[in-house]
């Protein structure tokens, strides 16, 4: 089943909001909304990016 899996779903929400650019899925069990923060300043201080949107949501199934 394609696009069914949490991996995806990054990269789908981006599709629905029409945003531009890369979209990545993180998972680290306890720590994944520090981690996609922590890429998103390092996407800004590098001049990878002009804006950043970072969020977490913990999901148990």
């Amino acid at each position: 089943m394609s696009g069914g899996t949490l991996s995806i779903a990054a990269n789908r929400l981006s599709h629905v909001f029409d945003l531009r650019g890369p979209s990545m899925s993180i998972d680290t069990a306890c720590s994944s909304s520090l981690v996609a923060v922590e890429r998103g300043w390092r996407s800004l201080a590098e001049g990878t990016s002009d804006l950043v949107l970072a969020g977490g949501v913990h999901v148990l199934l």
